[in-house]
């Protein structure tokens, strides 16, 4: 019997060594795993910083294409140099097709650090700077406060900018006589810039939920039915109550079965709550009302 006992408890110490040797060449072998897998971090980064080098020298090329293509490379093999690469691109590159570009990426890769070299070229003397300039900061504030915060103000001067001098070369056009009673007369080739220049702007405000109901009163009336759509969406987006406002009177008196569409689904998207009846897609009488009861 003593020579079982014996016999069992050196059976029990046997496995218990074995499974403490077990726990020692796991921790060992993880531990040269983790080595391993930082050396090779270190030189994948080398690698990475390699091939950013000369795309960083690129960006400082004496042509315009070159520094324009190199954009796109560097954002893509090394985002962290892209980041500052670009605020120095905004900073400093007076060629528009390479600050266009800039921007775009900018919003496209979400650069924080672009919001502030941003803001000054929504004044800048080329149309697709500035519009890409409103674009970025719309795509960076979408997903930061504080980018919202310095961005806003700044595009609501722009879109008024903008507005203004579209207003005043309109009036400079020749105007085509209206072909029935009770039409407008038509400025020549006019109609489609005020989307083109205005409907990017607004979109950038919806999506930084700017508190500017004058201007968004304005764009949903517009006589163009691609501002109209557009302006549904950044209502949708901004989500408040004035903006919900807006979107029933403009499905009330909306006559582009399109742009009513768009009005819906933005009234239907849930920001407003129940303010559409689910069984004929038309707002409830009381909408209105209830919606202000709710936030209030």
């Amino acid at each position: 019997m003593r020579a079982l006992v014996i016999i069992i408890v050196l059976a029990l110490l046997g496995t218990a060594g074995y499974a403490f040797y077990l726990r020692q060449a796991t921790a060992a072998r993880e531990a040269e795993l983790a080595q391993a897998q930082a050396e090779a971090d270190r030189l994948a980064a080398e690698s990475l910083a390699s091939q950013a080098d000369p795309l960083r020298g690129m960006t400082r090329d004496s042509r315009p294409e070159v520094r324009e293509l190199s954009l796109d490379l560097l954002a893509t093999l090394e985002p962290q140099a892209a980041a500052a690469e670009m605020a120095r691109i905004l900073s400093e590159e007076k060629e528009a097709r390479v600050l266009a570009k800039a921007l775009l990426i900018a919003g496209q890769k979400k650069l924080l650090s672009a919001v502030e070299p941003a803001i000054p070229h929504l004044k800048d003397a080329d149309p697709s700077v500035r519009r890409n300039a409103a674009w970025a900061l719309g795509e960076l504030g979408a997903t930061d406060t504080k980018a919202a915060n310095a961005a806003t103000g700044a595009v609501m001067e722009a879109y008024k900018a903008e507005r203004k001098a579209w207003q005043e070369a309109k009036a400079k056009r020749p105007t085509i006589a209206p072909k029935r009673v009770g039409e407008r007369p038509q400025p020549v080739g006019v109609a489609p810039a005020e989307f083109g220049a205005m409907g990017v702007y607004i979109d950038a405000l919806g999506k930084l939920k700017a508190g500017a109901p004058d201007i968004f009163a304005e764009a949903i009336r517009s006589e163009e039915p691609a501002m109209r759509l557009t302006t549904a969406k950044a209502l949708a987006s901004v989500g408040t109550t004035q903006a919900g406002k807006e979107l029933v009177q403009a499905w009330r008196r909306e006559t582009d079965p399109i742009v009513k569409i768009e009005i819906t689904k933005a009234l239907e998207g849930g920001a407003f709550g129940d303010v559409m009846d689910p069984k004929t897609h038309t707002p409830r009488p009381d909408a209105l009302k209830e919606k202000g009861e709710r936030e209030r």
